[in-house]
């Protein structure tokens, strides 16, 4: 084989191997929001406040209110290692198989049947309220301007497979009838969700927030790194279509 027919071929496979290259790093490219995390702190993404509740009897409660961003949540591992070193597993878990189809936070299932005025069929609290509800916050920003404690009858709202199906500061709930397998692939959607607790009638969080709020507070104190690396890290495992 003479010298220009060699040429030809090691250019023929340079091209071929740039295109697989430039096609790999395409459908494989880290959506944008990851690299945009260097100032990520975590009031970002986690707040506590307390808010005043007027009861269904007519008196005022002071509530220990929380918010917490469903992509940083779906970040954190929960506390402890297994027998083998391993790290706890995610605090999100989505698409579990027990009970099948359901999603669940910190070990709960946390979808619910909610209608306007009853809460049927969540299966955490008595079988009868989802422990916490969701807020649509379109920028990502935290929902300051409405109530982060409410009543599981309003948030009657229902959360789409893909996250979507609220509106901007609207209170809604996750269903039972999903694990949000689609929601699990988009961070872009995740970002714009928020996690609140719900209480009963008397202002009190209910038991299943407040569990499920302690161990996201001992998740979160007990950070290996910080929360934009974490951030960072989470971002990186997911990908987009195109750069």
């Amino acid at each position: 084989m003479n010298l220009l027919k060699k040429n030809k071929i090691s250019i023929m496979l340079i091209a071929m191997i740039s295109t697989l290259c430039l096609h790999q790093r395409i459908i494989s490219y880290p959506c944008k929001s990851a690299l945009s995390f260097s100032s990520v702190k975590k009031g970002d993404v986690f707040k506590r406040r307390q808010e005043v509740l007027n009861t269904e009897k007519g008196g005022a409660v002071s509530v220990n209110a929380w918010a917490i961003r469903l992509d940083f949540l779906s970040a954190l591992k929960s506390i402890g290692m297994d027998e083998f070193g391993h790290e706890g597993p995610s605090m999100v878990v989505y698409n579990n198989s027990s009970p099948s189809g359901h999603m669940k936070i910190a070990g709960q299932a946390i979808g619910g049947v909610v209608i306007a005025g009853q809460a049927i069929g969540g299966p955490i609290i008595n079988n009868t309220f989802p422990a916490a509800a969701v807020i649509e916050s379109t920028d990502g920003s935290v929902p300051f301007s409405v109530r982060w404690a409410d009543t599981p009858q309003n948030s009657s709202a229902i959360v789409s497979d893909d996250g979507t199906g609220l509106l901007n500061l609207q209170r809604g709930h996750f269903t039972a009838s999903s694990g949000y397998a689609v929601l699990d692939n988009s961070i872009e959607q995740q970002r714009r969700l928020w996690i609140v607790p719900n209480v009963d009638s008397t202002g009190v969080l209910l038991a299943g927030a407040s569990s499920l709020f302690a161990e996201i507070s001992d998740a979160i104190d007990s950070l290996p790194d910080s929360v934009s690396n974490i951030m960072k890290k989470y971002y990186a495992t997911k990908t987009c279509d195109k750069p």
